[in-house]
Parts: structure tokens; sequence; C-alpha cells
């Protein structure tokens, strides 16, 4: 795995993660 793609599997779990937490917020559990 080179450095590009691995800063492209970051991004993409990055903007998972925010996804995630935003829809927990929306819910009210964080």
């Amino acid at each position: 795995m080179n450095y590009r793609n691995k800063s492209k599997a970051a991004k993409i779990l990055n903007i998972y993660r925010v996804t995630l937490w935003r829809k927990l917020k929306k819910y009210g559990l964080v």
C-alpha cells in the first residue's frame, strides 16, 4: 500500500466517522 492510497483511505474513514458522529448527535447519543 503506497502513501497515496493510505491517505485516500484515511480520508474516507474520516468522512465515515464524521457521518456516524452526526447521526449519533442527531439521536442525542453523544
